[in-house]
């Protein structure tokens, strides 16, 4: 928020104070997370995690074993380099693997390549949650629920 009509006090000149019809600090700080809530949701905003571009080095006889584990850790290869036609040479995978993923993967690859495999990951984009975002600990009232229930209110002034 970077501007706000606030107006400490709203009553008419002639009459007393009314504090029912005075805004405070604590109004704007409980409307502006439920305002910041309701832009998000109409603007369309996604929730993104860490994607790591990786190479993967490890002998060409294991890479049938590599590649079926892959899927596992989420990871979609784009390139399969083989430096010759020789079964000892490595053949080196290059592709993406979600941030969360790449510990496992590191911890299984020993097994798959017979302790002969080589990971390299590095950060290279941010790409759309895929399934259910991930959900924290709230602080505070979830704002998305006040919005809803504020839409089920009727509102009715009184006469007069």
């Amino acid at each position: 928020m970077t501007h706000s009509g606030y107006y400490p006090r709203q009553s008419a000149m002639h009459a007393t104070f009314d504090k029912a019809m005075s805004s405070t600090a604590a109004d704007f700080r409980s409307l502006a997370r439920l305002v910041l809530a309701e832009a998000l949701v109409r603007a369309g905003t996604v929730v993104c995690v860490p994607v790591h571009r990786f190479e993967l080095e490890v002998p060409q006889d294991l890479l049938g074993a590599v590649l079926s584990e892959l899927p596992r850790h989420r990871a979609v290869p784009l390139t399969t380099r083989v430096a010759s036609s020789s079964s000892t040479a490595p053949a080196v995978l290059t592709g993406h693997v979600p941030a969360e993923e790449v510990h496992g993967l590191q911890q299984r690859l020993p097994h798959l390549a017979r302790g002969e495999g080589a990971l390299t990951a590095v950060l290279d984009h941010f790409g759309p949650v895929v399934g259910p975002p991930p959900e924290r600990r709230r602080a505070q009232p979830d704002p998305f629920a006040q919005i809803r229930d504020w839409s089920r209110v009727s509102r009715a002034w009184p006469a007069g």
